[in-house]
């Protein structure tokens, strides 16, 4: 649907934000009945969603726009508008979540501890399970037990770099999760734990470095996703 959505949406109406003159309605000329037929296409795509289009309403809205009164496109454009918006507005994000979202129970990660591959759910628990085991040992002064936990998680994070990546190509945004800032926080974590006298303020504010700007933001960004993909395959 949302090639669809492209060629419907391009390059018509964007021509009609560009200057008025002749390459302008020319371009409205050539890509008026486009428009119509791109948009009879769509409307054949998914049968359950034939009554959102409005068929007359498009071919009212090219017949207004070829006429080059701005004004008539403009009144002719509500009807049309309506029929995206409303189709949109109910199924845009659900076509998104199943087309456009990955399935992470389908990927597959390296495990460095045992060196074999695992699902990405259970891996991800793993690294929870060695995340909470560093914290609640340092809480409990077991600094040998948290650095151990620490050097686990830290290796199991990292891992997630090699899966990441696959989609996360651009430096930008793979920055933090598995970047140098990442490596910072590990860096101030070992140090804590390895000094003789570890100073929790420093330790803590590590912890959140990775908790709340690593692991939330990616979870916040996936999370509900994958949950509603995990809901829809279980029907």
């Amino acid at each position: 649907m949302d090639t669809a959505n492209a060629q419907i949406e391009h390059p018509f109406w964007r021509g009609l934000y560009q200057p008025q003159g002749k390459t302008f309605f020319e371009n409205v000329d050539k890509y008026a009945d486009k428009l119509v037929e791109e948009y009879k296409k769509t409307a054949k795509m998914v049968r359950e969603w034939e009554e959102y289009f409005d068929i007359k309403a498009a071919e009212a809205f090219a017949a207004a726009a070829k006429t080059h009164d701005m004004a008539k496109a403009g009144k002719a454009s509500g009807g049309l508008g309506k029929t995206c918006g409303k189709c949109h507005a109910e199924h845009q994000v659900a076509v998104w979540t199943k087309y456009h979202w990955p399935s992470f129970h389908k990927i597959k990660v390296i495990d460095p501890s045992s060196e074999k591959e695992v699902g990405f759910h259970k891996f991800m628990k793993q690294i929870s399970g060695s995340f909470k085991a560093m914290r609640v040992n340092f809480g409990e002064g077991q600094y040998g037990r948290a650095a151990k936990a620490l050097k686990a998680f830290k290796s199991e994070y990292m891992e997630l770099k090699s899966t990441c990546s696959k989609c996360h190509t651009t430096d930008d945004v793979k920055r933090f999760y598995v970047g140098g800032d990442a490596n910072r926080a590990f860096e101030g974590l070992a140090k804590e734990l390895n000094a003789e006298k570890p100073n929790p303020g420093n330790f803590w504010k590590n912890v959140g470095l990775v908790g709340k700007t690593g692991c939330k933001n990616c979870h916040l960004t996936h999370r509900t996703y994958s949950m509603i993909k995990e809901v829809w395959e279980e029907k």
